[in-house]
């Protein structure tokens, strides 16, 4: 292709585009997603290569909500050689929401009035300074990941112009819904799979250009991420015993053993995972709350909790039993600290202690689903009319559809007509793989060269300080494209998913079948999903599309 020296200079033509596209508003679940694909088709169909080549260029019907939405599809073609090696890039088009923002909402979108009206507050901090510096574009989509997609479209576009110094494909997917359920990139795997069967696609690597931040106050390493971090969101029902407040002794707080589980979970270091030198971020609480929905002075019959947690290494497997472990060793220090206040009121009040001998009954959900349904067959139909039922209503979430199927098997139970305590752990939110890219295939050792060879003559050309880690931190849509599960490992996690093909589908098998090896290379900014997200200029406008082009050129050459 292009030697080092005569890299292209991407700056002007990133710049432009990511501006662009912050000023055409992609809020997720709103009609926006649909009008920032049609704009990024708009800007593609410019190019002198999408206008001779119109079927390289489409889009691709994305289904979910009310309002169409879309993802884009560019392809183009090495006219050097033919060869079936495609290089995918990826990159999602939509944004968090605002609210973040305050008064100043209405700014989000406008990164020149966001400076002007940050300018007039009293903001201290990195944040002063990086305002200060002019180096930083502010703005919703700013570094998450508006000015990643336009480094993919600037190298895309320009590999049109230089087809015939090339062999392979390189293959655009811009997606929608990632900061959701990742339906877009859902459909962009439908999309490559069905051109492996059609044209023999052979995918080699897969370049995705999500935002990349500090690690650490201080920081000022770029990075360059091999593989991704895997995410899963264990939940657990906690069944307690209802009684009146008069009488709190006669029961079992729900509550006090859901804070016990968050006690014992949230911020937990002990249960970071690491793999090769690097560590996940510990679980950490996303909900806790008793399942009343009025006020009475009865205390909660039962509650709910759920916790996020990153993987390197840990199968769905390993998350249950992990899980299953921790949630008995909170259930036995309530019962020991509910016995201890019993027997110290009951001294107290002069009056004869009698102890209540609970048991740490913990079960996964297939666990106990299976014990139910063994005895009440017809709780099979059962569910699936509550689950027709709950598919109607679009208020419903994934969390709460699992959470009501739960409570649906438990009330079929004999520890529901006994009043038994209990806690069921299942999985309730969205499955993202985790990819750990170990160097033990050709192609992942393909792409580990190149992303080395790649890093090694930017870091030579330029100033910047790269450096090169095996696991992207951030939830991304890298997870639809690799799995590193093996089909039992995501098996424990289908039976335990109660949502699982209802309201939730992934096809792993056909996730399987196209593994690509991936890498992040993407933007550097700071507080995306935050008023003052920004993306640093010269790095992200001007680097990370050089180093995207020589990685796709080291891997085609």
């Amino acid at each position: 292709m292009v030697a080092l020296l005569d890299l292209p200079d991407f700056y002007k033509t990133v710049h432009d585009i990511t501006l662009d596209l912050i000023k055409t508003p992609s809020i997720v679940a709103t009609q926006g997603e649909g009008r920032i694909a049609l704009k990024i088709m708009n800007i593609l169909k410019a190019s002198p290569y999408f206008q001779k080549h119109p079927d390289n260029l489409w889009l691709v019907d994305v289904p979910g909500g009310p309002w169409p939405k879309y993802t884009v599809m560019a392809l183009v073609e090495g006219e050097k050689n033919r060869s079936s090696q495609t290089v995918v890039l990826l990159g999602h088009i939509d944004t968090v929401r605002v609210e973040d923002f305050g008064t100043l909402k209405y700014y989000a979108f406008n990164p020149k009035g966001l400076v002007r009206h940050f300018s007039s507050l009293n903001i201290g901090g990195d944040v002063k300074e990086d305002l200060d510096s002019g180096k930083y574009m502010f703005g919703r989509g700013s570094v998450d990941m508006k000015s990643g997609v336009a480094a993919h479209m600037a190298v895309l576009m320009y590999l049109s112009e230089i087809a015939e110094g090339f062999s392979g494909n390189v293959l655009l997917a811009a997606t929608p819904d990632e900061e959701d359920m990742s339906s877009g990139a859902i459909a962009a795997l439908d999309e490559l799979f069905r051109l492996k069967k059609e044209r023999g696609f052979e995918y080699i690597a897969l370049i995705n250009a999500d935002y990349t931040s500090p690690l650490y106050p201080g920081d000022d390493h770029r990075y360059v991420y091999l593989g991704t971090v895997g995410k899963l969101l264990p939940s657990f029902f906690i069944a307690g015993r209802e009684t009146h407040v008069g009488q709190c002794f006669e029961g079992f707080d729900p509550n006090l053993l859901a804070a016990e589980l968050t006690r014992l979970f949230d911020m937990n270091t002990d249960l970071c995972d690491e793999v090769e030198g690097e560590v996940t971020l510990p679980p950490v609480s996303l909900k806790q709350r008793d399942l009343k929905e009025l006020y009475d002075v009865q205390i909660p019959f039962a509650a709910q909790c759920y916790y996020n947690f990153f993987t390197h290494s840990r199968s769905p497997e390993d998350i249950m039993k992990l899980c299953k472990e921790i949630a008995r060793k909170a259930f036995v220090n309530v019962i020991t600290t509910m016995e201890q206040k019993r027997r110290h009121y009951y001294d107290k009040a002069n009056m004869p202690y009698h102890p209540v001998p609970y048991e740490p009954l913990v079960y996964s959900y297939h666990e106990f689903y299976q014990k139910v349904i063994s005895k009440h067959p017809e709780l099979i139909s059962n569910l699936e009319t509550l689950n027709e039922n709950l598919l109607q209503d679009p208020n419903i979430d994934l969390r709460e559809h699992s959470l009501r199927v739960v409570e649906e098997v438990w009330k079929q139970s004999e520890e529901f007509n006994n009043r038994i305590p209990l806690i069921i752990v299942y999985f309730s939110s969205a499955f993202n793989a985790r990819v750990h890219i170990k160097g033990e295939k050709p192609s992942e050792v393909r792409l580990m060269d190149a992303v080395k060879k790649t890093v090694g003559e930017i870091t030579q050309k330029t100033s910047e300080n790269i450096s090169i880690r095996k696991f992207f931190p951030y939830i991304s849509d890298m997870s639809i494209f690799g799995i590193s599960d093996t089909p039992e490992e995501i098996e424990v996690l289908k039976c335990n998913m109660p949502a699982w093909g209802k309201k939730y589908f992934l096809d792993t098998e056909k996730i399987r079948a196209i593994n690509i090896p991936m890498v992040n290379i993407g933007p550097y900014g700071k507080d995306a999903h935050k008023m003052f997200e920004r993306v640093e200029m010269n790095y992200s406008f001007r680097i990370v599309p050089q180093l995207i082009f020589m990685c796709i050129s080291n891997l085609l050459l």
